[in-house]
Parts: C-alpha cells; sequence; structure tokens
C-alpha cells in the first residue's frame, strides 16, 4: 500500500490543488492531508513546522508501505528539510520553489530555513519536479538550469510550456504521471 502526505503551499494554499491531490487515491494509495491552516502557521517558527511534518513522517512511515509527499510552491522545501533523514519513497512537487526571484522577497516564515540547493544536491529521495516555464514565485530558467546541473538520477524534472499547471489539462497529465510511477 502507498500514502501521499499532501502539503499544500503554506503561506498560500491553493484549494484546486488540495481538491486535486484528493483525486489522486486509489484502492491502495492513500490520501492524507496536512491539516495546519496559514492561520495555523503564522504563530509557528520553522523549526515547529519542521517537528510537525517530522511527526507526520513518523506517522504514517511504516514497514510494508511506500511513502511520498505531494506538494506545491513553497510546501516543498520543509518537506525537503524534515524529511531527509528519514527514508521516504519519494517527493512530488508542483511548481516547487527552487530558486527564488530576485524581485521577490523571502517570506518571513522561510527566514530560518537551510539552502534548498544544498538539500537537493544531498537528498537521496526520489523527486519529481513539475515547472512551468514561466510566472509564479520562481525564478524557472533558473532552477530548471540548476536542477539539470546536478545530473542526480533521483531528481526528474518536467518542464511545461505553460504560465502555470494548475490547468485541467496538466493536472491530469501530472497525475497520470504519478499513478503510472506508483505502479497504477
Amino acid at each position: 500500500m502507498q500514502k501521499i502526505i499532501v502539503i499544500p503551499n503554506l503561506h498560500l494554499p491553493n484549494s484546486q490543488f488540495a481538491e486535486w491531490a484528493k483525486s489522486i487515491a486509489k484502492p491502495n494509495v492513500e490520501i492524507i492531508e496536512f491539516d495546519k491552516t496559514p492561520q495555523d502557521l503564522i504563530t509557528m517558527e520553522w523549526k515547529d513546522i519542521l517537528n510537525e511534518l517530522k511527526v507526520l513522517n513518523e506517522k504514517y512511515n511504516q514497514r510494508g508501505f511506500e511513502l511520498y509527499y505531494l506538494t506545491e510552491g513553497w510546501g516543498f522545501l520543509p518537506v525537503l528539510e524534515a524529511v531527509e533523514s528519514n527514508k521516504i519513497s519519494g517527493i512530488f512537487s508542483i511548481q516547487p520553489i527552487v530558486v527564488q526571484a530576485k524581485k521577490i522577497k523571502k517570506h518571513t516564515l522561510y527566514l530560518n530555513s537551510l539552502d534548498i540547493k544544498h538539500l537537493l544536491e544531498q537528498s537521496s529521495s526520489a523527486m519529481h519536479l513539475f515547472f512551468p516555464e514561466k510566472g509564479f514565485e520562481n525564478d524557472y530558467k533558473k532552477s530548471i538550469k540548476h536542477l539539470k546541473t546536478l545530473s542526480k538520477p533521483n531528481i526528474c524534472v518536467k518542464s511545461y510550456n505553460e504560465a502555470s499547471l494548475l490547468s485541467e489539462n496538466i493536472l491530469d497529465e501530472i497525475k497520470n504521471y504519478i499513478l503510472y510511477n506508483l505502479g497504477h
């Protein structure tokens, strides 16, 4: 059996993403939602968010089960930092923040986070990253270039010639990709 923990963009979650993530559930694929709201997170420090994710990981990472994370945007960073020391099967991330655009000020919630590029270089987890070619909160050209220079077999980067990955067609394609990788 496989379990997927869904972590939205923590400071600006997208309801379409959350609803879409539930549609991935199959008889052998259980979807688990992160139960913290942006209002809960405002009062939390970075280490508290990491602890919440570590508790989730300990609770659902059981022998005989494959555990995956499905994230969007900034949700990728705390997942990568919190679960790296634990053995998980993989991370699927839609529009992950990897290289931040210069014109966007880093959100205060993430000021104490580790460098995501370092985490990616050190990671042994299987990662499937889905990027639009333009838009959102990321400098996509730099992000994709950085990821492709890593030359790591555990990182799969799929880019799309769209401004957003949240269109119905792209979400269906990503859902089918995830289910295929899970063996369904």
